[in-house]
């Protein structure tokens, strides 16, 4: 009907698959790090949950927009960081929560990686 609405509507790009994963993860690493902050003044959650974010968010908009093998490289960076920043905790004993968080890094670690890889052999 309206011609903004039609123009959208036209121009939408549907979602890939891959970047789903980095934009949930992005979405729980920013959570995360508020909620760290909030319930015990962490500024350390706080810098490391906004930081995972941005870079899953990220990573999330290069594949969005094509750029495949750059996307799942920031994406694999980014999960790097949080298994080397919450593994060590998940090691010591942390509770359940650092090791929840930590096997989710490594998988989304694991599946960002190989689809880089498979990228980068693709190109």
């Amino acid at each position: 009907m309206g011609a903004i609405s039609d123009h959208a509507a036209s121009t939408a790009k549907p979602l890939p698959g891959s970047a789903h994963l980095n934009f949930t993860m992005a979405g729980l690493m920013g959570v995360g790090g508020f909620a760290g902050y909030f319930k015990a003044k962490s500024m350390p959650s706080l810098i490391a949950g906004v930081a995972c974010c941005s870079l899953y968010g990220g990573a999330g908009y290069l594949i969005k927009e094509g750029d495949n093998t750059n996307g799942h490289g920031v994406a694999s960076l980014a999960s790097l960081a949080l298994v080397g920043g919450m593994g060590p905790r998940a090691v010591k004993g942390g509770g359940a929560l650092p090791a929840l968080i930590t096997v989710l890094g490594l998988v989304a670690g694991a599946y960002n990686s190989k689809k880089c890889f498979d990228w980068y052999d693709s190109e």
